[in-house]
Order: structure tokens, then sequence, then C-alpha cells
């Protein structure tokens, strides 16, 4: 069962234009009395469950991307492998120095990704940083890049830390937290 919806913000039937933004049968509409962009056709709850579920849609999905899109798709895969061997490297474990954390990582491109293009899936030019790390090095890249290098220099081939105080004292020095 597919529904027929109206503006939701109105809750009556008023002037739309039909935004051509999705394959059929969907149909994404703008409403130009309020300006939101809505689906005015959604599915039914069941037809969710049974028709649209990740659990049923997931292998073709990914097919069809591969298929479709193969240059995304592989950017895409090089991204996800790139980001798992650092996480893995790094222990799950913020990496700045004075910082353990192991909630809300990331992985941060040491050198920039569109400085850099030839390290962008290079592992040696990713290093795992908590959310609140990574903000704090955002725009101050190069002023950090020196001292993510010779960190991940100290790390064993298990993500042992071998030098870790003298990292951490290069850290003060540098003013870096």
């Amino acid at each position: 069962m597919t529904l027929k919806r109206v503006s939701p913000l109105l809750e009556k039937h008023s002037k739309t234009i039909n935004l051509n933004l999705a394959p059929d049968p969907w149909k994404i509409l703008k409403c130009c009395e309020t300006g939101i962009v809505f689906l005015e056709n959604p599915p039914g709850y069941e037809a969710l469950k049974e028709d649209y579920a990740w659990e049923k849609t997931y292998e073709s999905e990914v097919k069809k991307r591969k298929t479709d899109e193969p240059i995304r798709y592989k950017i895409s895969s090089l991204l996800k492998d790139f980001r798992l061997k650092v996480l893995k490297r790094d222990k799950f474990k913020c990496r700045m120095p004075g910082c353990k954390n192991k909630k809300n990582l990331q992985v941060h491109h040491i050198s920039r990704w569109s400085g850099a293009s030839a390290l962008r899936y290079e592992t040696s030019n990713g290093i795992t940083l908590c959310k609140y790390c990574h903000r704090s090095v955002t725009g101050k890249e190069s002023h950090y890049e020196h001292l993510f290098r010779e960190i991940i220099k100290t790390l064993d081939n298990n993500g042992e830390e071998l030098l870790a105080d003298n990292i951490l004292f290069r850290s003060n020095k540098l003013g870096i937290k």
C-alpha cells in the first residue's frame, strides 16, 4: 500500500513542484508555500518491513551501486578500508598525546586530503583521533603534521607505543595539550 501525502506543514493540498530527484516510484515534492521538501508517496509500514528492510535489500543495493557507479563504489571501498586499517593499527583509541579516548573516533588524514592525493589511502597518512581532538586540530593541520608523523613512527605493527614518553615530552615542548 502506498500513501499519497499533502504538504506535511499545511496538512492540505497546495501548489507543489516535482523535484525529479528520486527514481520511480518515488516522487519528491517541494511545497511552494512553505518550502518544505517531502516524499509524496511514501510506502506503508508493511512495505517498509517487507520490501525495503536493510536485511532484504543490502546485497542487491551493493551490486547495483557497484555496476551503476563503479568509481564512487571503489572510492567508498578504499576509504572504508583505509579507515579500518588505521583504527586497528591505533588500537581503536585516540592517539593525541595525553588523550586515550576510545569513543567518537575519527580518522584524520595527516597530510590534507586535498593536497596529498597520492597519500589518501596510505595507512601511514592516517591517525585516529577522538572527535574532540580532531576538532582541535582542524584548521591547524600543518602545525600537527610533524607530531602525528612522529607518533605513527613510534607504533609497532601491533599498535603498541614504543616511545610514548618521548612523544608526550615533545608534544608538551611544542605547546600541544
